[in-house]
């Protein structure tokens, strides 16, 4: 596998282009050829034109690609221009499936892609998509696989000065679609690597209200863009944007760090993304650091080459573009080799999915290595990418300041959680304290409907206080914390087990019928009766069980819950009773 790329201002260039890459005897021998192209134009005539152009020398050429607000051309940066990137397969294929959303919907679309990735030797898949998806995560999840990466971006938003909508690039172009490319082959091996390198900075707030999926308009019950007022005195003026790029919002999804860079704003106060946002999620603002940055860059690119790619191609977010300038170009030669120029772009919205992770990203760096056969030697980076000695022990003023707010960030998140823990959880048994359950209960209660159910139970010790009155509180003590000890051991990751006051304890089971909750209580009734509470000997449990119904508050549910452990007492003890 090679790639052969130009890089052109003019649809004149085209012929001759054309002329020389038929020349080469790797193009006339191929199994497949695939041009991609990478255009800071979106003037639709000019890339009509083009496409024609190319297809008057190759009429079986296949084309994907999709408007840029930069170039990436053989480790170097471009823009205003159109990079033209062929993909020449010695014996790998690949199929493109093209949709354009104002003739189907995005469920149709989806639908159709999952029967189409049930092929042999699927090697990868690339996928260009325009913003007005309501998620592009949904078609990523459909077509993610154990075996391949999912990869590619949504087109960039329109910039001043351009006269048309951003596109995607296939057998037409689309202002509204998607353009999944299916690469197959036994000897084809892709792989994909994502970077990031912005740090969290400050409190963790919650988005409290959107008002579609690429806009928030409410951040802790507050206008959105009050965050950004509060916490770095930027007003929402002529230089708002400008002013915040270096601090996105960043969230932590399945464990990997997600950036949202605001790229508009309203009078409102709302703010406007080019990748979802979901109402609940917990975000906190974040700062772009170099030496973070890099240091990143220099950890996936040392995968990538390790895995000796034919071709390399890097996925690069506008927002990083803006904060490197001209420092931009070290993280595209962390790639560059004297076998692999590497090509890409620059967009607004990028992504990778590898296995069971992954994302759409703002702020990041995707990274895709292409290789037929077996890997190679040790490839040698072409660009040194070290320091030299002077700029490696002289750290630049911002980059200590930047230091300390993380340390200090660090610090305050770890007395903060601390402090939280103090706040909801009991000392003695390290359950949830009767304050925190309150809480939670309200939080349940919000989310119920129909399908929804949540469950109570209530549990006391029986005779509690002459375990007391005869071995003393110190023995009381440990019969408490074995009894927290079998609670947790009883209810599932999601539940809510909690110490109410005294030798009373409560749980909360979301998701749980009546009947379910008999059965959990019932099981917990007899791992106490089964438990040896060694000086205290044996004892046993009396529990009460209801379940929230429509229209129930707090204090009705405690009232009927109380009852129901009240007649448990009362018929005899060690048992369950419940009321509805």
């Amino acid at each position: 596998m090679i790639q052969v790329s130009y890089s052109i201002k003019d649809t004149c260039e085209i012929d001759e282009i054309m002329r020389q890459l038929k020349e080469k005897k790797e193009y006339a021998s191929a199994a497949s050829v695939l041009l991609q192209i990478y255009s800071s134009f979106t003037e639709g005539s000019f890339i009509l034109e083009l496409l024609e152009r190319i297809r008057e020398h190759d009429p079986m050429l296949q084309v994907t690609g999709l408007t840029t607000s930069g170039e990436i051309f053989r480790g170097e940066i471009c823009t205003q221009t159109v990079v033209l990137n062929f993909l020449i397969f010695e014996d790998s294929y690949f199929k493109i499936y093209e949709y354009d959303l104002k003739k189907t919907t995005q469920n149709a679309v989806a639908v159709d892609l999952l029967k189409k990735k049930e092929v042999q030797d699927l090697a990868g898949i690339m996928l260009f998509t325009t913003l007005n998806l309501q998620s592009v995560s949904d078609i990523i999840e459909i077509l993610a696989g154990d075996d391949y990466p999912v990869f590619g971006s949504s087109v960039g938003i329109d910039v001043k000065g351009f006269t048309s909508a951003p596109k995607i690039i296939g057998s037409q172009f689309y202002t509204e679609g998607i353009i999944a490319v299916f690469f197959e082959g036994k000897n084809l091996h892709i792989k994909a690597e994502h970077s990031l390198g912005w740090i969290p900075l400050g409190k963790e707030m919650q988005i409290t209200q959107t008002d579609s999926p690429f806009c928030i308009s409410r951040i802790d019950d507050q206008e959105a863009v009050f965050v950004y007022m509060k916490y770095l005195n930027v007003e929402p003026n002529q230089y708002f944007l400008e002013n915040i790029r270096e601090f996105p919002l960043l969230l932590l999804r399945d464990g990997i760090h997600v950036a949202r860079v605001p790229f508009k704003y309203d009078k409102e106060g709302r703010l406007y993304f080019t990748s979802e946002v979901n109402k609940g999620e917990r975000i906190r603002l974040s700062y772009g650091s170099e030496k973070h940055i890099f240091e990143d860059v220099d950890r996936i690119s040392k995968k990538i080459n390790a895995f000796t790619p034919d071709v390399t191609m890097l996925i690069s977010c506008t927002n990083r573009l803006s904060f490197l300038q001209e420092k931009t170009k070290k993280e595209i030669h962390y790639f560059q080799t004297k076998e692999n120029q590497v090509n890409g772009f620059y967009s607004f919205s990028e992504f990778v999915w590898n296995k069971d992770k992954g994302g759409v990203f703002n702020s990041s760096l995707v990274a895709v290595g292409f290789r037929e056969g077996d890997k190679k030697d040790k490839i040698q980076i072409t660009t040194d990418t070290e320091e030299d000695n002077e700029t490696k022990h002289v750290i630049p003023f911002h980059e200590r300041l930047l230091y300390l707010l993380e340390v200090t960030t660090n610090e305050l998140k770890q007395t903060n959680k601390k402090l939280e823990q103090y706040a909801t959880t009991d000392a003695l048994t390290k359950l949830y304290n009767r304050r925190r359950i309150e809480d939670i209960f309200e939080y349940e209660s919000r989310k119920r409907n129909d399908k929804y159910q949540l469950s109570i139970l209530m549990a006391d010790i029986d005779y509690f206080k002459k375990v007391n009155d005869t071995y003393g509180h110190d023995t009381g003590d440990q019969v408490l914390k074995q009894i927290a000890e079998i609670l947790k051991g009883s209810v599932r990751k999601g539940d809510s087990a909690g110490r109410w006051g005294g030798e009373e304890f409560m749980i909360l089971l979301p998701c749980v019928t009546l009947e379910q909750a008999e059965k959990i209580a019932e099981e917990i009734r007899k791992r106490v009766e089964a438990a040896d509470f060694e000086a205290a000997g044996k004892l046993t449990v009396s529990l009460g069980v209801t379940i929230r119904n429509e229209n129930d508050s707090m204090k009705d549910v405690l009232l009927r819950v109380d009852e129901a452990l009240y007649e448990a007492k009362k018929t005899g003890r060690n048992k369950v009773i419940s009321k509805v």
